[in-house]
């Protein structure tokens, strides 16, 4: 079995694409469809300035994934502004779902104040047959962070029925920072690590 964790490229984010779908099958951003988080991945490629989105490949098939940005504070506003021309033909294409797009829009305004600044875990995941795989991408994650020069890295996570996620992020040495209500009313716990401790 080879393993390999790296940076993911154009070519992977039909497969990363498809591995949101599958493990976040109830949150918001999966609501919004394949083209929309298509397009949101690939925003990492052309954008790399906002931040990156990392992969992990067993004999040649991607079974995990995940994506950070550089700077929290108004993170889901750049990624928009940055593929400004696909999210409103898609806007336009899906305007049957006028209530997702304009809770999105509420999550851009919003949800910008619970932001904290620095780097930000957005999503990871791993297919569900990967023991062990999600740790050694979050320790590949923060090692690339590291040498880019951060030293803090958050998360949220939700509060409720997610006690395994929980104790996982606690037992690899991230902190509760406090908790929050979203837009959407979900209860969302912040996580943050300094990168330099264990």
């Amino acid at each position: 079995m080879t393993v390999n964790i790296r940076e993911a490229t154009k070519k992977d984010i039909d497969a990363i694409t498809l591995l949101h779908l599958n493990r976040f099958k109830n949150f918001f951003l999966s609501s919004l469809g394949y083209d929309f988080l298509y397009t949101f991945y690939t925003t990492f490629i052309i954008a790399d300035s906002l931040g990156r989105l990392y992969c992990v490949e067993i004999n040649n098939e991607i079974v995990g994934f995940s994506a950070v940005v550089f700077d929290s504070k108004g993170s889901t506003g750049r990624i928009v502004k940055a593929n400004l021309r696909f999210f409103l033909w898609y806007v336009i294409k899906n305007s049957f779902r006028v209530k997702l797009f304009i809770n999105l829009l509420k999550r851009v305004i919003f949800e910008k104040g619970l932001q904290v600044s620095g780097p930000e875990l957005l999503s990871i995941a791993t297919s569900e047959s990967t023991k062990g795989i999600g740790k050694a991408l979050l320790k590949y994650t923060i090692n690339e962070l590291k040498l880019l020069g951060y030293s803090n890295l958050s998360l949220t996570t939700d509060k409720y029925d997610n006690e395994s996620v929980i104790a996982f992020y606690k037992k690899v040495g991230f902190e509760m920072q406090g908790d929050f209500r979203t837009i959407d009313d979900r209860q969302m716990i912040r996580f943050n690590k300094n990168l330099y401790e264990n």
